[in-house]
């Protein structure tokens, strides 16, 4: 239904004391793979209870108790609705990870706002700036692909109306499919490859975030029964470990432990390329609940750019962009795009991924500089001036004095050259060649 520039990281709280203790008895597993260890951490942590209270919701507007009553309503899966939900709109806040309210998204950008007013009058600019579709509110409804659904743009913001019609949409969806797994995937895409991946999110979500906290023992067995099983076959029989967890994945599909497992015995048996899958839905994954910079993200995106790093570019770029298409919000999918996509010669590309580098980090003025560079190498020169005055404009620790003449001078450049003077001619109307008029006189 939307696409999701923001998705849902976890209610997480580093429980010290408790994760030492839940190492313990998974130390084999740890030991005999390091990569699934951190996983096997990471979800030992999640286990315990969150219990700092959530934040009380703004006074004229309230995802949760609109989601709540909506699910009701349309009989929905508990918490199905809220995981659609964090994965469109959540928002972290001091207190937890929340669907938010006045969220808009347009063109992949979006655009948490404070207030209802506020959303609204940001709605009503950037429809009269051109906009076609902008995703609204708790659920992400489409003003596109869903015109009918409001009279009003407060109507597309108001949390009971969003909600209410994006259940009732989910649930058409589920009547279509058969499936809720479906359902959920066909509300962000009808492309099997998009809607999958989308379903991964959601269905991490409802399990890693909403789902009924595990107790220490049931969290030693699960990492002690099937999962250890398989990775004690992957260092002797890697094909097997891979079966091994992928019957496990089959019940368990955002399982990140089974799919780091599954990850590295296809690349020991050989079947490097076949493990992309695993590694792409575990970066995804991982981006979800812990967010770009989280050390089990940082060591799925290593295992993910070995494989990436072997593919011919043009396919390489085509998969790095999918990945910007689910996620918006992680530098180096977008490093390594305007990387390739300069060495390719694809300018144009190298400049989009520069300005969504530019939103990430805004006060970053390098940024700014290569991209106008970048612009007026293209002939787009209103552009690179803007972006060079943004660069300049910066305080003066984002720019250093080598990059500030730099911006200076490409300004200076780009100025339009002072009007010539007129030239006199010493033509006459007597000895100027008559020139014949259309009609011939």
């Amino acid at each position: 239904m939307a696409r999701t520039p923001y998705p849902p990281y976890p209610l997480f709280r580093p429980w010290r004391k408790w994760l030492a203790g839940c190492i313990r008895p998974c130390r084999v597993l740890l030991l005999t793979c390091g990569f699934i260890g951190v996983w096997a951490m990471v979800l030992t942590a999640r286990a315990a209870p969150a219990t700092a209270p959530l934040p009380a919701p703004p006074l004229d507007g309230n995802c949760l108790a609109a989601i709540a009553r909506a699910e009701q309503a349309e009989r929905l899966p508990q918490n199905l609705l809220l995981a659609v939900a964090l994965t469109e709109s959540g928002r972290r806040t001091q207190n937890g990870f929340l669907p938010w309210p006045w969220t808009l998204n347009v063109d992949g950008r979006g655009l948490y706002l404070d207030s209802r007013q506020e959303a609204e009058r940001w709605a009503e600019r950037l429809f009269a700036e051109g906009a076609r579709n902008i995703d609204f509110g708790c659920m992400q409804v489409s003003s596109l692909y869903h015109p009918q659904a409001f009279l009003s743009i407060r109507q597309a913001l108001d949390p009971a109306l969003n909600t209410a019609y994006a259940a009732r949409f989910l649930r058409s969806l589920y009547q279509q499919t058969g499936s809720w797994e479906q359902a959920v995937a066909r509300y962000h895409s009808a492309d099997t490859e998009r809607g999958g991946a989308y379903r991964q999110r959601v269905l991490a979500a409802l399990r890693g975030d909403l789902g009924p906290a595990q107790t220490y023992a049931e969290e030693v067995e699960r990492l002690q029964g099937p999962l250890l099983a398989a990775s004690r076959l992957i260092s002797s029989d890697p094909a097997a470990a891979a079966d091994s967890f992928g019957r496990y994945l089959a019940d368990h599909p955002a399982d990140p432990v089974a799919l780091a497992g599954r990850a590295l015995a296809l690349q020991r048996s050989g079947q490097g390329q076949a493990a992309y899958g695993d590694l792409e839905n575990l970066y995804l994954s991982s981006l979800t609940r812990a967010g770009p910079s989280a050390p089990q993200t940082r060591q799925a995106w290593q295992q993910l750019v070995r494989l990436l790093g072997s593919l011919p570019v043009a396919e390489r770029i085509k998969r790095l962009e999918y990945l910007t298409g689910l996620y918006g919000d992680d530098s180096r999918p977008h490093e390594w795009l305007v990387r390739d996509s300069l060495a390719s010669g694809d300018d144009p590309r190298a400049l989009r991924h520069k300005q969504a580098l530019i939103r990430l980090h805004p006060k970053e003025g390098r940024l700014y500089l290569d991209a106008a560079v970048i612009a007026r190498r293209i002939g787009d020169h209103t552009q690179a001036q803007t972006l060079a005055r943004q660069a300049l404009a910066l305080p003066a620790a984002a720019l250093n004095d080598s990059d500030r003449q730099q911006a200076q001078a490409l300004l200076h450049a780009l100025a339009p050259s002072p009007a010539s003077p007129a030239v006199k001619s010493d033509a006459s109307p007597a000895n100027t060649p008559r020139t014949a008029s259309p009609s011939g006189g």
